[in-house]
């Protein structure tokens, strides 16, 4: 009975998503939309001139197709993890839900399920999109290894999600979609990048996520392709620790929070 129970909030958590015209736009544009533009032009250019532009498939475009899931993808992960954090008490069914007796917490969870239930299945149609193009118009390029896929597609499933984790505890937190989405975008896209140049800071730096994710997929330099090591374990622990750091406050907070 209380699976069943569960399986319709975190279903009426996903409907309610759903329901967002601009939210569905984001989450399809910034997911299956990169990958389709990528290799559409790649495609384009080498129809026009196969002499000067190599066909889309192949491991080098798929590697600059995955680049594009973590990097871009991070974004869409960022709005959609910042909606689904904040839209209960910007639009007041947060005190509706509550009235009704509903843990706090519980509602808290329901949020994290439907959010993950809702964008997931965007990036495994990205990634499906990405595989096709890379085996069918390769014309002879070198196709990744097992070994290669099993790292992108850990690599953009984990990395998305861990965004989104992190905008939805902010969200929570803030209760504001539009302060979540700006300070996100700032720190993931901008300063992150900036503060790992920083030799000062040495061994620090490996608690950014960023230096975390990059640890995680092999053709940037990190080691998931190779034996479990130092540098893998330390990047696992390093981005279950921010997540657990920011969905607790966001426990708290909605644990406290008027309503």
């Amino acid at each position: 009975m209380a699976l069943w129970f569960l399986v319709n909030m975190v279903r009426a958590e996903v409907l309610k998503l759903r329901k967002s015209k601009s939210l569905l736009i984001t989450a399809l544009l910034f997911s299956v939309g990169i990958v389709v533009i990528y290799y559409g032009v790649l495609e384009i250019l080498h129809l026009s001139s196969p002499a000067a532009h190599g066909p889309a498939g192949g491991t080098a475009n798929f590697n600059q197709a995955t680049d594009l899931m973590l990097f871009i993808g991070a974004a869409g992960a960022i709005l959609v993890g910042a909606r689904a954090g904040s839209a209960d008490v910007s639009t007041g069914v947060f005190r509706d839900q509550v009235s009704t007796g509903r843990s706090r917490l519980a509602l808290f969870g329901v949020r994290i399920l439907g959010g993950l239930v809702f964008y997931v299945p965007f990036l495994l149609v990205a990634l499906a999109i990405s595989l096709a193009v890379t085996y069918s118009l390769n014309q002879g390029l070198a196709n990744p290894t097992t070994r290669d896929l099993e790292t992108a597609i850990v690599a953009v499933l984990i990395t998305n999600a861990f965004d989104f984790l992190l905008a939805l505890g902010l969200a929570t937190v803030t209760n504001s979609r539009s302060v979540t989405t700006g300070v996100l975008l700032v720190w993931t896209l901008f300063l992150q990048r900036l503060v790992s140049t920083i030799t000062y800071l040495g061994n620090w730096r490996k608690l950014l996520p960023s230096e975390a994710e990059n640890a995680l997929y092999a053709h940037r330099g990190g080691a998931f392709g190779q034996s479990v090591e130092e540098a893998v374990i330390t990047a696992v622990f390093v981005l279950i620790g921010w997540v657990v750091v920011m969905l607790s406050v966001g426990a708290i907070q909605i644990s406290k929070m008027d309503a």
